[in-house]
């Protein structure tokens, strides 16, 4: 990601954030959000296929909901990230 494709946020945003609680309710979800869609990326990556893709159909492996999992990161503290998995679970649940 380059400088230009980081900063896409209107130049004003930050305004609408009143305080420091809205300040960090923001970024933690926003850090949420990232997470959730890195781990969804890493399932297609794994499955070989995207979410509704025809190839996946009938392959005896397949998208089986999410679990929810606490965390703890050092930055933003506990929250609970919904973890996407699989009919045929090979991955780690740790």
């Amino acid at each position: 990601m380059d400088k230009q494709q980081s900063s896409q946020l209107p130049k004003d945003f930050f305004k609408q954030l009143k305080n420091k609680e809205e300040f960090n309710a923001f970024f933690s979800n926003l850090y949420k959000q990232g997470v959730e869609e890195m781990l969804k990326g890493e399932l297609d990556q794994y499955l070989g296929y995207e979410k509704h893709a025809p190839e996946g159909r009938n392959s005896g492996n397949s998208r089986n909901g999410a679990y929810k999992k606490n965390v703890k990161t050092e930055s933003l503290g506990d929250m609970v990230l919904n973890i996407p998995g699989t009919a045929i679970t090979t991955l780690s649940r740790s």
